[in-house]
């Protein structure tokens, strides 16, 4: 990764090279979670960092194995509709556990939604390259 991590009390943030698409930039930020509550807390401290605070979008979806054996996942697309999920889909057909990806969209202030520029449905549309 050429871009520096970025330190949450307790958890360490990878972040991935920034993808620019169209009138967009995604970022990929990745932290290892046990449980909800360190959900919690990667969720509240990473408002904190620069390059998600100022994200138009900041999207995440996370898989954890609970203490019970049962794995435990959600979402949240932040109004980028669908997005959420596809970034679940890749991380269990990746089998990742343990983990929580948060997907950031910067969008330049003249360009309101792609698809309206290329009439293209945002959910064909998603370029991210997993950290």
């Amino acid at each position: 990764m050429d871009s520096a991590d970025e330190n949450i009390p307790n958890f360490t943030m990878a972040s991935g090279d920034k993808i620019t698409d169209g009138g967009s930039t995604f970022t990929g930020y990745a932290a290892d979670v046990t449980n909800i509550e360190d959900i919690s807390v990667v969720l509240e401290q990473s408002l904190k960092l620069d390059g998600i605070s100022a994200a138009t979008h900041s999207i995440y979806a996370y898989r954890y194995k609970g203490s019970g054996g049962g794995i435990h996942n959600n979402v949240d697309s932040d109004g980028d509709d669908g997005v959420g999920l596809q970034l679940l889909k890749a991380m269990r057909d990746d089998k990742i556990l343990n983990r929580i990806w948060i997907v950031t969209r910067l969008c330049r202030p003249d360009y309101h939604h792609i698809g309206n520029k290329h009439g293209l449905n945002t959910q064909d549309k998603h370029v991210v390259t997993p950290i």
